[in-house]
């Protein structure tokens, strides 16, 4: 079976909740999973990406809110033992 992990591509810069986020993408994904930036599929599911999308995470508060969220489903995922065709 393929176990999900969560992949984490670029990060938040800067040490304050008021800093802007950088270039990031949050990424469950298993094995088979592409782990370069984009391309998601049914084995790699994008949560979150700073690409234009104002709703995605932009304070280090809401970063690590996004980070222990993909670890959330990761486990879910992997505790159901769901695996991708």
């Amino acid at each position: 079976m393929a176990k999900w992990e969560v992949q984490v591509l670029g990060k938040l810069q800067g040490a304050t909740d008021d800093d802007e986020a950088d270039d990031f993408e949050i990424s469950v994904l298993n094995e088979r999973g592409d782990r370069n930036w984009g391309w998601g599929c049914e084995n790699k599911i994008i949560l979150f990406s700073a690409e234009g999308n104002e709703l995605n995470p932009g304070t280090k508060e809401q970063f690590e809110f996004a980070l222990n969220t993909a670890q959330i489903f990761c486990d879910r995922l992997n505790e159901l033992g769901i695996v991708a065709p």
